[in-house]
């Protein structure tokens, strides 16, 4: 069975106007390691044709949950928020592993 990773985008807003609830699906990745070695930040990488696009994995309760599934396929469903820099951050509401 091959999975295909998807992004869909709600219409409505959440709590904010500028907020969208939206659902990834992905690979967990290493965003950043402590001095050791221990993961403290991970992306969800999403396919896009022959590329990819990633999300970063806002720090809650919910996201942290995902530092110990890297590597593994996910759906997560949460806010998306974009920093200053154009980086795109999930807030995860909600996430389920991909077998």
């Amino acid at each position: 069975m091959v999975l295909s990773p998807s992004i869909s985008i709600a219409e409505e807003a959440v709590s904010h106007p500028d907020e969208k609830e939206i659902t990834v699906s992905g690979t967990v990745e290493k965003a950043a390691i402590d001095e050791k070695g221990e993961v403290i930040a991970v992306e969800i990488w999403v396919a896009q044709g022959d590329a990819y696009d990633y999300y970063l994995v806002n720090d809650t309760p919910d996201g942290n949950a995902l530092l110990g599934l890297v590597g593994a396929k996910v759906t997560a469903t949460g806010i998306l928020e974009e920093d200053e820099d154009g980086n795109k951050i999930l807030t995860v509401k909600k996430y389920s592993v991909l077998k």
